[in-house]
C-alpha cells in the first residue's frame, strides 16, 4: 500500500508519518503555534502536543519528544 503526503508518495506508512513530523517541526520553527501547525499537517492538536512534549506510557516508561 502506498501513502501520500504533500504530493509525495511513501511506500511504508512510517516514512510518511516521519515526513509529517518533520513538517510539523519546521512549522513550529517558523513561528506557528502547535495548534496551527497540527492543523496544517493534518493531525489532531493532541498528536501535535505528543510530538512536542513526548509521552508517558501506562507502564511508566517515558518516550522522548519528536521535537528537539
Amino acid at each position: 500500500m502506498l501513502y501520500e503526503y504533500a504530493g509525495v508518495v511513501y511506500p511504508p506508512r512510517s516514512k510518511m508519518c516521519a515526513a509529517r513530523r518533520e513538517h510539523y517541526v519546521e512549522l513550529l520553527r517558523q513561528g506557528l503555534n502547535f495548534t496551527q501547525a497540527a492543523k496544517v499537517v493534518g493531525v489532531s492538536k493532541r498528536t501535535g502536543k505528543v510530538w512536542r512534549n513526548g509521552r508517558t506510557r501506562s507502564s511508566g516508561r517515558n518516550e522522548k519528544a519528536s521535537v528537539a
